[in-house]
């Protein structure tokens, strides 16, 4: 919509002309509805750079927090002492982004989150510092001993989001201050309008419906933002103060929907193979479960690791190994279809979820799966050549189990079955 507009292109322009056309007796309100115009903007700026400083610097911290797992993951499943490295540089990078976070907000409960998050970040360091201490040859690696470093990374997870969250909600209020100068100055720009002159009137509403139109859609572009819808968008409908408010509140929600959407991708992806990782892979094979007990529907998981993965990394390197991971990746999402899930679930282990599939279909499947990668040689480094197999165990419901865990420890089976006779072949435990 095109606004009709006085000369000039300014808000403050307009105001001028405003007033030489209302006389003395609309000075005091023009002067006044000026004056209201600076809490709108303080507080929507103050919005902006609460959102964009505060949200990008705990943005920063959960992501790398997400990966701090890897080289812990790595050094017990491997035994590499590179991994104390990674992790060590990764902790330094996390420490150096902390200092960063200058929470803007006075609020104690934030400054007392923010202290609380620095505090369990060292739990989480010293705990992992821990695993990696351990000697993997004499240690034996269970859910046990991984239980503390997990439980401190998920009550440091739980303590950014809070914080994440109170952000969120001081942004409101800052939102509610605006807006509330906004029905302020409206009350002023009503009074002048009626003791103005008749003549005037019309540059008064032509004045006030150049005003509102921005402001009510800056007020609903607020309102969509403080609900969370980041995908909104606060229509440029003027060239005055206005339109470049419109303006930098469109490149906060385009940067912060940018923000989120990243976190969103790193939470439910592996970062090396692409594919869903272990958290996200329990999610969806319990929802695809009770989707199949509530219509009664198969559903089919299959289990499936490298065989003599060690042995690539020993004879290759590390390096080579992560390629071959990455190829076996693409193969994998290659060779399912487009309702199916292939998740990474530890190390050089993969799952695929297969809705809607019975056992024989599952086992087709698989056998095809296995035979693609034994037929595909995988490039490494300087361009060498290696061949790989996999081992395969299938487990159905509701053949197999009627629970997420069975389902899992069936198809667990049916892949050690596998290797145990022989490796490169598909097997169904029973």
């Amino acid at each position: 919509m095109k606004l009709p507009y006085f000369p000039g292109t300014s808000f403050q322009a307009k105001l001028i002309i405003a007033m030489a056309l209302l006389l003395l007796l609309l000075i005091a309100g023009a002067a006044s509805s000026l004056y209201l115009v600076q809490p709108i903007n303080n507080a929507l700026h103050k919005v902006v750079d609460v959102s964009l400083y505060d949200f990008k610097s705990i943005a920063e911290v959960q992501a790398m927090i997400s990966h701090i797992e890897k080289p812990v993951h790595h050094y017990l499943l491997l035994g590499d002492p590179e991994e104390r490295k990674t992790f060590a540089n990764l902790a330094q990078q996390i420490e150096l982004a902390f200092s960063k976070i200058q929470i803007r907000s006075t609020a104690l409960e934030e400054q007392e989150l923010l202290f609380q998050a620095r505090r369990q970040w060292q739990q989480v360091r010293t705990a992992a510092e821990a695993l990696l201490t351990l000697d993997t040859t004499r240690t034996e690696i269970t859910p046990s001993v991984m239980e503390p470093f997990h439980k401190e990374e998920s009550s440091l997870e739980n303590s950014l989001g809070r914080l994440h969250h109170l952000l969120l909600e001081n942004a409101h209020e800052q939102e509610e201050k605006a807006l509330a100068a906004t029905a302020d100055m409206l009350n002023l720009a009503i009074i002048a309008s009626v003791a103005g002159i008749i003549i005037a009137a019309i540059a008064t509403a032509l004045l006030i419906y150049s005003m509102l139109i921005p402001i009510r859609l800056l007020k609903q572009g607020a309102e969509h933002f403080g609900r969370g819808d980041l995908a909104h968008r606060v229509p440029v409908v003027s060239r005055d103060e206005f339109g470049g408010l419109a303006k930098t509140f469109n490149a906060m929600a385009g940067q912060i929907e940018k923000h989120q959407a990243a976190l969103e991708e790193m939470a439910i992806h592996d970062g090396l193979t692409g594919l869903y990782n272990h958290r996200e892979f329990q999610r969806l094979l319990q929802a695809e479960l009770e989707r199949s007990q509530r219509y009664k529907h198969p559903l089919s998981l299959l289990m499936l690791d490298i065989d003599h993965f060690k042995k690539v990394n020993d004879t290759y390197g590390h390096q080579s190994g992560d390629m071959v991971l990455r190829a076996l990746a693409d193969q994998l999402r290659n060779g399912i279809r487009k309702v199916d899930y292939a998740a990474r679930y530890g190390g050089e282990e993969f799952a695929i979820i297969l809705p809607e599939m019975t056992i024989s279909d599952a086992l087709t499947v698989a056998e095809r799966l296995r035979q693609s990668v034994a037929t595909q040689p995988v490039t490494i480094e300087q361009g060498q050549v290696i061949t790989i197999t996999i081992s395969i165990g299938v487990a159905t419901f509701p053949d197999n189990t009627d629970s997420k865990d069975k389902l899992i420890a069936v198809a667990d089976r049916g892949l050690y079955a596998a290797k145990a006779a022989g490796r490169n072949r598909v097997l169904r435990a029973v």
